[in-house]
Order: structure tokens, then sequence, then C-alpha cells
């Protein structure tokens, strides 16, 4: 009679497979996880880039004490075929300054910028809030569009005068992954 201890190399083969049936479940398992973390910080970072110039346009129209609130289409270079929103704000000094916000891309390169002007008359001084790179061979790559909501009671998306409200919406997508944000602003001054 035989004292049988052991396992059997059948025994053990078959616990080898199932070990690297488990250990590639496992990976598989992290680098989708992985991919998905990845994807959600990447989305994360687009609408925090995006929340910050919407705020920064919501103060902009808040602080703004005229109503004179602009919306034009630009589509001489630099600017994008695209709106332009313009708004005359208060200087301490008594005057005004035009600041505004818009796309902008220089001839010749694959960037288009949503941008803040601080000074309509220098567009030199000028802040990318958003950037996509790579990018203008579609529309959906970066679009910027604004609705006004106005007191003129025969044209209430006029926005030369008596701006009540604006709706701003920004759209495309980044790195192939699409955003979409919206903002209506209330104008405080009236």
């Amino acid at each position: 009679m035989k004292n049988n201890k052991g396992f059997s190399i059948t025994e053990l083969l078959i616990a080898l497979l199932i070990t690297a049936i488990l250990v590639l479940i496992i990976g598989i398992l992290s680098q989708i996880a992985n991919s998905s973390y990845n994807k959600a910080n990447l989305q994360q970072q687009i609408y925090n880039d995006l929340s910050y110039g919407l705020k920064l346009m919501q103060q902009r129209v808040r602080g703004s004490q005229s109503s004179v609130i602009k919306l034009t289409s630009k589509s001489n270079p630099p600017w994008v075929n695209a709106q332009e929103l313009t708004i005359d704000t208060a200087v301490v000094n008594g005057g005004s300054q035009n600041v505004g916000f818009g796309l902008y891309q220089e001839s010749g390169s694959t960037q288009r910028d949503f941008v803040f002007l601080a000074d309509k008359n220098d567009e030199t001084r000028r802040e990318a809030l958003f950037s996509v790179s790579g990018c203008c061979d579609t529309s959906n790559d970066l679009n910027f569009t604004v609705t006004c909501d106005s007191t003129n009671p025969l044209n209430p998306s006029d926005c030369s005068t008596g701006v009540k409200s604006i709706t701003v919406s920004i759209t495309g997508q980044k790195n192939k992954i699409p955003f979409d944000m919206e903002s209506t602003i209330l104008k405080r001054n009236q």
C-alpha cells in the first residue's frame, strides 16, 4: 500500500490554470477601473475650467453699472466665427471699460481658446479660460453661444438695452470627452 500525501501533476496544472485566470481577471478589472478614473478626472478638470470662465463672466455681468451688454458675431481672424459678448463696466475714474468673452484662434494654430479680454481696446491682454488643442477641423470642438432676455418688449432677445439675464452655453469636446455647460446669469443692477 502506497502513502500518497502530495498533489498529482494534473492537480497542480489545474490550480495553476485557475490562478492564471484569476490574475488575468483582476488585471483587466484594474485596467478598466484605472481608465474610468482617468476619464472622470479629465471630465472634472474640463468642468472646473469651464465653471471658472462662467463665474468670471457672471461677476462681470452682475457688476456692470450700465446695461450695455453687446452680443456680436465675430468672424475676422483671429476671432473664430462665433458670438462675442462685450460688457461695458464702470471704472473707478468715472469712465468705462469694455471687457469681452469669445473664441480666439491664432492663425495657423490648432488650438482654440475661450478667452476673457480685460480691455477690448487691447486684445493682447487676453486670458485663455479654456483651451482645446488639436482641434478645429469640425464645429464640435469648441462652441460658445449667448442669448439675452431684455426689457425690450418688441425684441426680448435684444442685448443692447435693458438686459435682465443672459444664457451662456459652451459645448464641444476635448481629448475625445464631450462637454456641455450652460449657465443663466441674472443682471443685478438695473
